[in-house]
């Protein structure tokens, strides 16, 4: 089970939910959760939004991006789910059954200051399975083939 949210931490997570799926032959969920920015339950709502035409093409992207970094890695079967609830309950609720939840170290709404977001905070602190975080960037040693 991977969390994304479009932040270069979350597209790492992805890469590395997908390459740890195909080291353990198993599969990759994809969860997108949505807020609508439109919605009367959002802090200030957004006047003059068509919050139905923002979500489609929300996850219309959330589905291009997945499948663009998923064709990379063929033999891994990828499930997208885009739900319209908060990450932490939805991550929480779809990772109950996962063998390893991934999560970028911050998202799209935490603060750069912050070392991890509060969506991975309250995984760490909660999940009832492994946790791995990934940052924005991954350091991969050099090898032999990388000094041309």
């Amino acid at each position: 089970m991977v969390g994304l949210d479009g932040s270069p931490s979350g597209l790492t997570a992805l890469e590395f939910a997908l390459d740890e799926a195909a080291l353990r032959l198993g599969a990759v969920t994809a969860l997108c959760c949505w807020t609508d920015c439109g919605s009367s339950s959002w802090p200030d709502p957004l006047p003059f939004v068509d919050s139905n035409a923002l979500r489609r093409g929300a996850e219309d992207r959330f589905r291009e991006v997945v499948t663009r970094l998923a064709d990379r890695r063929p033999d891994v079967p990828v499930i997208t789910e885009f739900v319209p609830e908060r990450p932490q309950r939805a991550l929480l609720a779809a990772a109950e059954d996962a063998a390893l939840l991934v999560l970028g170290n911050r998202g799209n709404e935490s603060r750069p200051r912050l070392l991890l977001g509060p969506v991975t905070q309250s995984a760490l602190a909660e999940a009832g399975c492994p946790v791995a975080v990934t940052p924005a960037t991954v350091l991969r040693p050099r090898t032999p083939l990388d000094r041309a």
